[in-house]
């Protein structure tokens, strides 16, 4: 298949800078031979989740199968991946955390920083195009009416990507982040993607509806280098943004049954179950009115490290998140026994409601309750109100230029009210003196 006549050949990705991966990928087999961009497209798939943060703890990038038979033939992805995994260029995992998901890694002897390449198979870069003029993939369980209602929205944020730059050059940014404790690779590939306008746009996750785009995959000591039209960009974070919104969740069993009865891969027994029908309203006020009391100032997390054993507040965030929120219903430990002494209704609601629906199910309620607040909220009455503003979104938060700031903050206040809780708005990661 060829490419419409007259398109510049050639779409770039980023794999590891390593002598030894170009010999191997020289050196593929006679019946391979013409799949050397497929193959240098999974290595780029597996370096770039490690470069971007998106790996688990032990060091495997998950990677759906039905992405990879997207690009690459079915009837040539097997042999490639045997072919890589012989020659030890890339490592695999059986381990999976969803259905037809693998784990990969690059082999240590082929690793690297990042580098820029282009591929010229004519197939395969009309895929990676129409892939990345995409808001998301087809078929991954987004549901076009929300694509479709938060079209504004993502086509603003796209505009808006597009005009994304550094604010020095490459090579100073990457100078300057040499000197504090940020990965060389992962800055290297951020700021390369960057510089080349290579980012993917925006796209939405089938999990939880949230937004993701190179700036939710890019360091907070990276992003006060970020500029748009040459403006910073202000960092707007909700404090204690997640238990904030399961306060919000806790005040109405409707909220509860809207977003985990939507849920793509939970079980149980949908809209109307026990731990929403009986436990919810069972949960006395005073104690759902004194959690959302300390979230709405932002003070949730002290409040925890007074009480228990802990004395730094990421690892109190760290164990809320895993052993109490999205964690598996059994777990007992310092946290949950703090927790359960002071809103004991709450966490027994949360733990019954994972029971009935699987552990995941309150981390997917919340995110797309989340979601729900910040993009169709917020970013909607962003781009209607004031459609000349320029703000991307990091899930919970969001980055906006300096004269945007006062509108996005206000709404952001306005949204969470209209839910029935006061938000904390704070300003993070501003560096004005960058030029």
């Amino acid at each position: 298949m060829e490419l419409p006549a007259g398109e510049v050949m050639g779409e770039a990705v980023y794999d590891p800078d390593n002598p030894a991966l170009e010999r191997v990928l020289r050196d593929l087999p006679e019946g391979l031979w013409r799949y050397a961009d497929h193959a240098r497209l999974l290595v780029h798939f597996i370096a770039t989740k490690r470069w971007g943060r998106e790996v688990e703890r032990w060091g495997f990038a998950r990677l759906h199968s039905a992405i990879l038979r997207g690009y690459i033939p079915n009837a040539v992805l097997g042999p490639l991946k045997t072919y890589l995994v012989e020659a030890r260029v890339i490592q695999s995992s059986p381990h999976s955390a969803g259905r037809y998901s693998t784990g990969y890694r690059i082999g240590s002897g082929f690793d690297g920083r990042p580098r820029r390449v282009l591929l010229t198979h004519p197939q395969l870069v009309r895929k990676l195009r129409e892939w990345r003029a995409a808001y998301c993939r087809p078929g991954n369980g987004v549901p076009e009416s929300l694509i479709e209602r938060r079209g504004r929205v993502l086509d603003h944020m796209r505009e808006d990507l597009a005009r994304l730059h550094l604010a020095k050059p490459t090579e100073e940014v990457l100078s300057d982040l040499a000197r504090i404790d940020v990965d060389p690779d992962h800055a290297c590939y951020i700021c390369s993607a960057i510089q080349h306008g290579d980012h993917a746009g925006v796209k939405v996750d089938a999990f939880g509806y949230r937004v993701h785009s190179i700036v939710t995959r890019t360091d907070a000591e990276i992003r006060p280098y970020l500029r748009i039209d040459g403006k910073p960009l202000v960092e707007l974070d909700i404090a204690n943004s997640q238990p904030l919104i399961l306060a919000i969740a806790l005040k109405s069993p409707d909220t509860w049954t809207t977003y985990i009865a939507s849920g793509q891969h939970i079980g149980g027994g949908g809209a109307g179950s026990s731990p929403v029908e009986v436990l919810l309203p069972a949960i006395p006020v005073e104690e759902l009115r004194g959690f959302t009391r300390l979230c709405e100032n932002g003070e949730l997390y002290e409040f925890l490290m007074a009480q228990g054993e802990f004395d730094d507040r990421e690892e109190v965030k760290r164990l809320l998140f895993r052993d109490v929120l999205f964690g598996k219903p059994c777990v007992n430990g310092p946290m949950t026994k703090v927790f359960a002494r002071h809103w004991p209704a709450c966490l027994e609601f949360l733990r019954e409601t994972k029971r009935a629906y699987g552990h995941k199910a309150v981390a997917q309620a919340l995110q797309r309750l989340e979601s729900a607040i910040i993009i169709d909220g917020v970013c909607g009455r962003l781009v209607r109100e004031h459609p000349d503003t320029h703000f991307v979104t990091i899930h919970d938060s969001a980055l906006a230029v300096p004269d945007s700031v006062a509108a996005v903050r206000r709404i952001m206040r306005e949204e969470f009210e209209r839910r029935g809780v006061r938000a904390s708005v704070r300003e993070k990661n501003v560096r004005m003196c960058l030029t």
